[in-house]
């Protein structure tokens, strides 16, 4: 019982890891083809723990990369935007008519 235990609890946490610190090779190159409000993500202790912080406007032809993201209920879409460093956005929708992919 106590292995089946840890086994699940460390799968949880990989997920976790994996769904909010992807690579950069996870992340696909894209255009934003119609405006839309991204926020900065600030990442806490956990995804509970996490919280949006300022707003950016993409507006039409902005270069980004993108990766989908779902997490216990909240999906969405994570980005790092041209211009920008290496701050992490997100996208509070789980349309992607607002992005073409290169």
């Amino acid at each position: 019982m106590k292995k089946i235990w840890i086994t699940l609890v460390s799968a949880i946490a990989l997920t976790m890891f994996i769904s909010t610190s992807a690579n950069a090779s996870y992340y696909k190159r894209a255009y934003v083809t119609r405006n839309i409000t991204v926020y900065k993500f600030i990442r806490g202790d956990s995804y509970a723990t996490s919280r949006l912080g300022h707003h950016l406007k993409l507006h039409y032809g902005k270069t980004i990369h993108v990766a989908p993201f779902y997490h216990m209920g909240k999906d969405g879409y994570f980005l790092k935007v041209n211009g920008h460093g290496s701050k992490l956005y997100y996208a509070r929708t789980n349309s992607s008519k607002w992005f073409t992919r290169y």
